[in-house]
């Protein structure tokens, strides 16, 4: 949801998508929600993860904000990324990411 969109028309859809899911289980279409978390926002994502639970959400993801203009820098989270094996501590554990390939096979695994 973004600024100025309607929540009670988003709900209606977000309703009406579960019950087509319910209806059509050989389909089985999935649901995935994307949370933009900034300053403004990161309170409300138990809210989305609740919301999305609700309506049948199989993932979701949440990302920091990319600060692409001057009022959207106070908004970010975090300043840093990590790469898989840096700063393990107990405070900070390994992050592991999946395998990227974006060779000929247009991002598919050779394995």
């Amino acid at each position: 949801m973004r600024i100025g969109d309607a929540l009670p028309e988003i709900l209606e859809n977000l309703a009406a998508f579960r019950r087509l899911r319910e209806a059509s289980p050989l389909l089985a279409p999935r649901l995935g929600i994307a949370f933009v978390a900034m300053r403004r926002n990161i309170a409300e994502l138990s809210a989305v993860v609740r919301l999305g639970r609700e309506a049948g959400m199989d993932r979701l993801l949440v990302t920091n904000v990319l600060a692409y203009t001057a009022d959207l820098k106070d908004e970010v989270l975090y300043d840093e990324g990590l790469a898989p094996g840096d700063g393990d501590t107990p405070d900070r554990p390994a992050i592991l990411l999946p395998r990227l390939d974006l060779g000929p096979s247009g991002g598919r695994s050779r394995r």
